[in-house]
């Protein structure tokens, strides 16, 4: 078995083509997937329940981890296509205004977090909405109730939502975490197949 883990159903889209590859070289791999919140991912790769597991980089987090860079990803308001942040091709924090559909620490990186909760402290009750996963969240913001927050990994995103670039934060970085003393045949190709499909 080569189980490998994410944190949202949109990371799911990288994987067919990674694991046909890899079912190529190895025909005997039993590849699975587990989505699971962000405090909990790591942990499984730490504690090997998981060989890998696609991630945002942690600057803070100091473990036994290994990161494989996949790409820089800004932070990207995301929102209907009816939305009045819709019409804007980037955007500012400053220009980020009305409902906001906010993601708990389980399902959002520090990065966006600290974002999130700057915006949260302008607002009244009356203006949030506080989800507890990652589809909720885009259920609400489909239904034109507000909008969202998160990093914009290109291949994870949803066809019939805006994706707009808040052009004065950060990127961050997407990749995947893997033990560095961990010796399993199928990891390393992984790792070079995961690159390969995201251009790096």
């Amino acid at each position: 078995y080569f189980e490998v883990g994410c944190h949202s159903h949109g990371e799911l889209n990288l994987l067919p083509e990674v694991f046909r590859k890899l079912s190529e070289e190895f025909p005997l791999v039993r590849p699975s997937v587990r989505v699971v919140p962000f405090p909990s991912l790591l942990g499984l790769v730490e504690n090997r329940k998981l060989y890998a597991a696609f991630h945002i980089r942690d600057s803070q987090r100091k473990s036994v981890l290994y990161f494989k860079k996949l790409a820089d990803v800004p932070i990207a308001c995301v929102c209907s296509g009816e939305h009045p942040l819709a019409q804007h091709e980037s955007l500012t924090e400053e220009m980020l205004r009305g409902k906001l559909v906010a993601g708990t620490p389980r399902q959002i990186p520090n990065g966006v977090l600290a974002v999130q909760n700057r915006l949260l402290a302008g607002l009244s009750p009356e203006e949030t909405y506080i989800t507890e996963n990652r589809e909720t969240a885009l259920t609400l913001v489909r239904a034109g109730l507000g909008y969202t927050l998160c990093p914009d990994v290109a291949f994870a995103r949803e066809a019939d939502l805006r994706y707009i670039p808040v052009r004065d934060l950060p990127s961050l970085e997407f990749g995947i975490y893997y033990r560095y003393d961990e010796k399993h045949p199928m990891l390393r190709r992984f790792l070079a197949i995961c690159g390969e499909r995201a251009g790096m």
